[in-house]
């Protein structure tokens, strides 16, 4: 089925976004810019301001992506493979790449925040896609 493709993609931006905050960590630990300790506590205000934007964003994945996945979950269950389910999927995962992008690359918090408020109507019209789908099926 389609469904697994962008969920894929969306793991592929996560494993990313954590080796690279990963790396950065280790490096802060190592030239002792940070202490094992701070990193316990989440003390990352001695990291410099790419590993805290990155941890940041890393973070990010674990919020509206959920959402996401719970609704393919869903959409997954109930066997539905219409276009409105796969564009909304898409559009998803494209705003969320879209979104990391302009967080930890161009730095733009204009088009970052258009891409988070796109990101966030497309994860909830999908989900009022399946409110809609649930009601007429206990309708029938």
């Amino acid at each position: 089925m389609w469904i697994q493709y962008p969920i894929l993609v969306l793991l592929c931006l996560t494993i990313t976004l954590w080796l690279t905050t990963f790396k950065l960590r280790l490096k802060a630990v190592l030239s002792r810019q940070i202490t094992p300790h701070d990193l316990f506590f989440a003390n990352t205000q001695s990291l410099s301001e790419r590993a805290i934007l990155l941890g940041k964003n890393y973070d990010n994945q674990f919020q509206l992506p959920l959402l996401f996945l719970l609704g393919l979950f869903f959409v997954e269950l109930e066997l539905l493979d219409g276009a409105f389910w796969k564009v909304s999927a898409w559009i998803f995962v494209v705003t969320r790449l879209w979104h990391s992008y302009e967080h930890v690359i161009a730095m733009n918090l204009r088009r970052r925040t258009f891409a988070f408020t796109l990101n966030a109507c497309s994860v909830f019209t999908l989900w009022i896609g399946l409110m809609i789908h649930m009601v007429q099926v206990t309708q029938s």
